[in-house]
Order: C-alpha cells, then structure tokens, then sequence
C-alpha cells in the first residue's frame, strides 16, 4: 500500500489509512515517550519533553521489538 504522511497545521496526520505507533526521540537518542495513533485523526500528540526527531511505524512494531521509553539509540544522529 503507498500513501503519505501529511503536515496539517502543524500536526502530522496518515493519510494511508494505517494505524501508526510513533516515538519521539531526543538529541541523546533516548526514546522520550511513545504514542498509539489513529489514522486519518488530527489530535495532536506532544513529547513530554522537547525532542529533536519523531519517528512513524506500524502499531505494534515498537512492541515487538521491546522499544519503550528510555530505550537508547545509537548512530551518527546521536553522536555515538
């Protein structure tokens, strides 16, 4: 399926129809906080901190892989 990821004002709204899990993560690479989103809806989510990146999957892929709040990244990006 393609489709696209819109800015509303904004705010970013799925335009594919998908449901979608998004992180949002800090300068560090460290996952702030993690949000479950309906597609096609214009609530807005916030991080609870300010963040430097946001980052869009399927619902149910930051689970599988046991990604949560506090879990680190790494790479370029994040200095390390």
């Amino acid at each position: 399926m393609t489709g696209s990821v819109v800015l509303k004002g904004g705010r970013v709204i799925d335009s594919t129809g998908d449901r979608q899990a998004d992180v949002v993560i800090g300068d560090d690479g460290r996952i702030v906080n993690t949000a479950d989103m309906q597609p096609l809806d214009e609530s807005s989510h916030c991080a609870s901190e300010p963040v430097r990146f946001a980052l869009e999957m399927n619902q149910g892929w930051f689970a599988k892989r046991a990604i949560k709040p506090g879990f680190k990244l790494k790479g370029p990006p994040f200095g390390n």
